[in-house]
């Protein structure tokens, strides 16, 4: 029996035009050459990467990979960062790299200028790895060249683009893709969990916008609820989107609570993380008890996200 054909993410994009095979080799072959940035200084700067480290974060790409083409019938294996651009730096280093943000509480990213992935080192391996997670997906949603032929001058044009969900005025709602990149962090990393038999990159560990991923988890429970839809569906639809720039998964918004919320879906999002989306989760959408698993997070209790994920914070470190 032939395996279930898998569309692939591609790195290159080739729109509005039609061209030979040749020629789409060498456009990419020439786009290539053009688009791979130099290292930055920084990375002499990095600790080495131990054997072990190296293994580690290959399982986990292989591991995201995998459950991306079982899950969304999506290959992404082209959009994977190459282990060299994958770096990790001690705390002081890494504030003071041009891609970490100023107010210091950023531990990693993933840099479309440099195809880096740069990772502040923290206390636990463990903790490390989570984070490290959560930046190769956002690699998957970065590493995307787009050619692109106008049609008034007949000149192609190639740049570098990132995918993602897009407002009408062209932004990225930066904080949607946050919280559904993490959402979608958390649910590989608890099949991980189960699949290599102990590795658990989820308890005592701060995971990334946790306040905004409770948020979410609630709101498509509530949404599928009165869709007559599983969340387990709103949820996938959401990850596809995002890796896919289908905005379209974004609808189900509007459908579940009215018209008058059909662009909530970008202003809560680009929320900050705690007052505001606590203003909007109960009187909006009816999402009471919010505030109370919110604080159970905080105070180190075990908390349920989708359908059996379990996740503890570090209490001390939050």
């Amino acid at each position: 029996m032939g395996e279930t054909n898998t569309p692939e993410l591609e790195k290159y994009s080739l729109k509005g035009h039609k061209t030979s095979w040749f020629t789409r080799k060498l456009i990419r072959f020439l786009s290539d050459r053009h688009m791979r940035p130099s290292k930055p200084e920084s990375v002499r700067q990095a600790l080495p990467k131990s054997p072990e480290l190296k293994s580690e974060i290959l399982a986990l790409q292989n591991f995201q990979a995998d459950w991306i083409k079982t899950n969304l019938n999506l290959d992404p294996r082209k959009r994977s960062v190459k282990l060299d651009n994958i770096n990790f730096y001690p705390s002081e280093i890494f504030d003071t790299l041009p891609d970490a943000n100023e107010d210091g509480d950023q531990n990693g990213y993933y840099s479309q200028g440099t195809w880096e992935i740069g990772i502040r080192q923290q206390a636990s391996q463990a903790a490390t790895l989570e984070v490290l997670a959560h930046e190769l997906l956002e690699g998957l949603q970065g590493q995307v060249v787009h050619m692109q032929k106008r049609p008034d001058t007949g000149v192609i044009r190639v740049r570098q683009n990132l995918v993602g969900y897009i407002n009408k005025s062209k932004r990225r709602a930066i904080l949607l893709n946050e919280m559904v990149n993490e959402m979608m962090n958390i649910e590989i990393l608890d099949d991980y969990r189960r699949a290599q038999g102990g590795k658990d990159y989820l308890t005592d560990i701060n995971i990334a916008y946790s306040e905004s991923v409770i948020f979410l988890d609630m709101f498509t429970k509530e949404a599928a609820g009165r869709l007559g839809k599983t969340a387990k569906e709103l949820r996938f639809g959401l990850y596809r989107g995002l890796l896919t720039n289908d905005f379209n998964q974004l609808r189900f918004v509007a459908e579940a609570f009215g018209g008058s919320k059909a662009l909530i879906d970008l202003s809560i999002w680009e929320a900050d993380n705690g007052p505001e989306l606590r203003t909007f989760a109960a009187p909006n959408f009816g999402l009471n008890g919010y505030d109370k698993k919110v604080n159970d997070y905080f105070t180190g209790q075990l908390v349920t996200l989708f359908e059996n994920t379990q996740v503890k914070c570090d209490k001390a470190a939050a």
